[in-house]
């Protein structure tokens, strides 16, 4: 009998539209790295060739019928695509799979937008980091975790190092989602330990500067994510303790090697 080749479970639902989680522009100190930009349209799949050999590398009878959430979203991609960038696929695509024998693969539980950003990175190598909304890229790395991408997961990561701002209710609800020691749960800590730190009148009511949005936002963390809340309490005292500075550095000037996912343990080089 075939094999079925299972993944680990991920929730990966978003938060509901006009919940206390949605994005909002007043969580970003900089108006930097706008995550409301629109998304840009998607790239052409070429087929490459292999110019050592004159040979198309990609053929159009190589193709894998991938389907992808509960709304049966298709996609046609390329099998060496597949197994080159992903072990699940390589996988479940190998011989005396029911997968490999149909040359199809289902994904009911996955989201075909998110999905969408993973076949784009699998296909160019690349990015549309400032075009493509935070709440995305975030729910791509979900993905690319769940998957075991983690080319992927750095590329993300460095994205949202470099200035793309997700709101802190999404910050939250990644931090339920994400594997506890995920170097990404890190970066949103650092990011929010550093936000916090230095404009703390945005987020603290009664200031003059307070922007209800921001701190009905922190509020909500306190009232309903113990785990983030204690990290945040011990990041803001160890850092006080051992610096001497109440301001820590931006996550954006550190070294990205912070978080990335280093495969056997390796550093980035």
């Amino acid at each position: 009998m075939p094999e079925t080749v299972r993944v680990k479970e991920t929730n990966t639902d978003m938060p509901k539209a006009g919940s206390d989680n949605k994005m909002s522009w007043s969580e970003n100190p900089t108006g930097k790295g706008s995550i409301d930009e629109p998304p840009s349209k998607k790239p052409r799949n070429e087929v490459r060739k292999d110019s050592s050999q004159g040979l198309n590398m990609y053929s159009y009878a190589d193709i894998v019928a991938v389907t992808v959430g509960k709304e049966k979203v298709k996609y046609g991609i390329h099998k060496q695509i597949l197994v080159s960038k992903c072990p699940f696929f390589d996988k479940c695509l190998g011989a005396g799979m029911k997968e490999a024998q149909e040359n199809a693969v289902a994904l009911p539980d996955d989201d075909p937008k998110a999905f969408d950003v993973v076949v784009r990175w699998m296909y160019t190598g690349r990015l549309n980091g400032f075009g493509t909304p935070g709440f995305l890229l975030l729910n791509a790395y979900i993905l690319a975790d769940k998957y075991c991408i983690p080319d992927l997961q750095n590329a993300i990561a460095d994205v949202f190092r470099a200035g793309v701002f997700i709101s802190l209710g999404h910050a939250s609800w990644a931090w339920g989602r994400l594997p506890e020691g995920s170097p990404l749960r890190q970066l949103f800590l650092d990011q929010m330990h550093y936000w916090i730190a230095s404009y703390p009148d945005r987020y603290r009511r009664g200031s003059i500067g307070t922007v209800d949005a921001s701190a009905a936002a922190l509020e909500e963390i306190f009232k309903g994510n113990a785990g983030l809340t204690t990290a945040l309490l011990w990041k803001i005292i160890d850092h006080s303790r051992n610096s001497g500075s109440c301001i820590p550095t931006s996550p954006a000037s550190g070294v990205s090697c912070l978080y990335h996912v280093h495969e056997d343990g390796r550093k980035c080089k």
